[in-house]
């Protein structure tokens, strides 16, 4: 959805495209890695030796959003900078996100992504909380959703022109697709394209059951003849909380 706002050429008053740049966080530091790592975002980086304040940041992060058009900015896996902070940590950061989204200068409309652990943060932060509005993508319901997840299976293959195993659209072969994913929608779009890179990369001009089994063993390094996807006990060896690990030892 952000590569396709950013190619629409939407022009801002000013006369430069808008756009929206993508950021994605880790667990290093607190407010200052937060700027420096926005910036780079918007490919600006700041020289690792400068001492900077955390006004003198969002100033450059202002200056920047309106020099170039960013109307938005998208922070990935956001869990990351937020766990393990003490509470004032914890609050500094949260100030960072609310001074960009209220400034008076140049406003940014923010993204957040992550793990459903994130609604336990933004509370914290009343403003920031309220001018939220949130999206929780609930566990695969495998017995209404399974024709989902074999749409999104053929979406990933015609984009690279593969075919589609027949064996691979049978009921049997989408529940251990669920399964594999701990029944997460993010997890299984992530099985099949490295799967899809594993037919591709074999040159295959059909996806199949044998590629799933290879990109699991490439994952995970267990042995071929135990995977989800052709394990008879799958359902008890590979469980929703024990993603991408066997549940019983060997």
């Amino acid at each position: 959805m952000m590569d396709d706002f950013n190619a629409s050429n939407s022009v801002l008053p000013g006369g430069q495209p808008a756009k929206v740049v993508h950021c994605v966080l880790d667990r290093k530091g607190g407010w200052k890695d937060l700027g420096r790592q926005t910036l780079e975002a918007m490919e600006f980086p700041l020289c690792s030796s400068a001492r900077i304040t955390q006004a003198e940041i969002w100033k450059k992060v202002a200056v920047q959003g309106r020099i170039q058009g960013i109307v938005g900015i998208h922070y990935d896996e956001v869990q990351h900078i937020m766990a393990g902070k003490s509470e004032t940590a914890l609050e500094e950061i949260l100030d960072f996100f609310k001074t960009i989204l209220k400034s008076r200068d140049w406003p940014l409309m923010l993204i957040f992504s992550g793990v459903p652990e994130l609604r336990n943060y933004f509370p914290r932060s009343e403003q920031l909380f309220r001018k939220a509005t949130h999206f929780t993508f609930d566990d695969i319901d495998y017995d209404t959703e399974a024709g989902v997840i074999a749409e999104i299976l053929d979406s990933y293959a015609l984009e690279t022109g593969l075919s589609v195993d027949s064996d691979l659209y049978s009921r049997d072969f989408i529940h251990r697709l669920a399964s594999a994913g701990a029944f997460r929608w993010g997890v299984v779009c992530e099985i099949i394209t490295k799967t899809v890179g594993e037919a591709c990369a074999a040159k295959s001009a059909v996806l199949t059951r044998e590629h799933f089994l290879n990109a699991w063993v490439t994952k995970t390094n267990m042995t071929e003849a135990v995977t989800p996807f052709n394990l008879p006990g799958y359902t008890s060896m590979f469980r929703k909380d024990k993603l991408f690990w066997k549940a019983i030892p060997d």
